[in-house]
């Protein structure tokens, strides 16, 4: 038995690593508190490359090597462990073995373990994750995964989108290639259109473009390989279409990863039927929201308002919500997660029934609010509607479902 140094190691990657100082700090320093670290967040958010460059970055610290295990290809997870044995060198034998065994096989190592893309199986890595750093004192894992794993002792670290620039922002091109999503598209813009740079010509633009995109690293990278054809401006004019424009992923990389779109579809297809409902009756709201809004909104037809909280916390811990705040919990959604949600929506044909429970909660909060009153109730900040429209009157509401 052999355990080949070559085989699992971490691979070479192609592009520069844009920003994200912060992030690679926060986990280096959990990693050197808990043995689990699981980097959580929507597809797109860059979750495998922090994953990569933490592990990189502290390969010193494992004298019996860091290595990677890429799962988002694996369907069977019945073939987990086998996958994992592979990625640490053991392929002679890889077909045969069983948790223990490799638990065996690790008890004595200082190893670093990259589980990437987890999240498709999740309740067979968290058995054996479990199992393994049980029996494997000198075993660290970082794990990437669409939701938490709910291992004993994980912790976990939500992969925030890149920095952009605030709206209405007056900054020159230098000031805006402080900001990591301006500096990845510019990268990624240099690489396709030779000579492209962050002008003051086009810097309006291209901060617009990225802030639209919230950051997202694979929309902006998609975004930037449009320049091959088109301006800046014409990128941002034309993403109210966005995941027809941004469709144009390569050949590298598994299939949910190339095109934004396809990004989205694999979250939704990794949540249940009432997970999904929520999604897209949350889209609703086109800014941040709180748990009673959440309720009185989306509690109808097959969904109670007992389950509401069930699965707004699902949807925070599969990372489709993000949570705010310090105080009163409030949730939202970014743009590009909410606008896929409205398509859903419109494709089952209730948007309007949402919209006019929407405009009745909202409605409701502003009757209550005393006249003349000092500031405003936190509750109204969400009450805009979807593109701007907040409700329609008139003619009954359909099923919501």
């Amino acid at each position: 038995m052999c355990a080949g140094r070559s085989v699992g190691r971490l691979r070479g990657e192609l592009t520069e690593f844009v920003g994200r100082r912060a992030e690679l700090a926060r986990v280096r320093e959990a990693l050197a508190g808990a043995r689990l670290v699981t980097l959580t967040g929507p597809g797109g958010i860059g979750k495998t490359r922090l994953a990569l460059q933490t592990a990189a970055r502290t390969e010193r610290a494992f004298a019996d090597g860091v290595h990677l295990a890429e799962l988002a290809g694996l369907r069977d997870p019945g073939l987990l462990v086998a996958e994992v044995a592979r990625a640490l060198g053991l392929s002679d034998r890889s077909a045969r073995w069983a948790v223990a065994s490799l638990a065996d096989y690790l008890a004595a190592r200082q190893v670093l373990l990259v589980l990437d893309g987890c999240e498709h199986l999740a309740d067979a890595c968290a058995v054996m994750a479990d199992a393994l750093l049980r029996g494997c004192p000198g075993l660290r894992i970082i794990a990437t995964s669409r939701h938490v794993l709910g291992v004993a002792g994980e912790v976990t670290i939500a992969v925030p989108p890149m920095t952009v620039p605030a709206e209405g922002e007056a900054a020159g091109p230098q000031e805006l290639l402080g900001y990591e999503a301006v500096r990845l598209f510019a990268g990624r813009g240099a690489a396709v259109l030779p000579g492209f740079a962050v002008e003051a010509g086009n810097s309006a633009a291209v901060a617009g473009v990225c802030r639209a995109l919230d950051g997202i690293p694979l929309a902006v990278e998609l975004a930037a390989v449009r320049l091959r054809s088109l301006s800046p401006g014409q990128i941002l004019d034309r993403l109210g279409s966005r995941f027809q424009l941004l469709s144009g992923g390569g050949p590298a990389g598994q299939p949910h990863d190339r095109t934004l779109q396809a990004a989205l579809e694999w979250s939704c297809e990794l949540l249940c039927d009432a997970e999904q409902a929520m999604w897209r009756r949350v889209s609703v709201f086109s800014g941040s929201f709180d748990l009673d809004a959440a309720e009185a909104v989306c509690a109808v037809g097959r969904v109670s308002a007992g389950q509401v909280a069930d699965l707004v916390d699902a949807l925070v811990a599969k990372s489709i919500l993000l949570r705010q705040g310090q105080g009163t919990a409030r949730y939202r959604l970014l743009d590009t997660i909410r606008e896929f949600g409205v398509a859903k929506l419109r494709g089952r044909g209730n948007e309007r029934a949402l919209r006019r429970r929407h405009l009745g909660w909202y409605a409701g909060l502003a009757a209550r609010r005393p006249r003349g009153g000092p500031g405003g109730d936190p509750r109204l900040r969400g009450r805009g509607g979807v593109g701007g429209h907040p409700g329609h009157s008139g003619g009954s509401a359909p099923r919501v479902s």
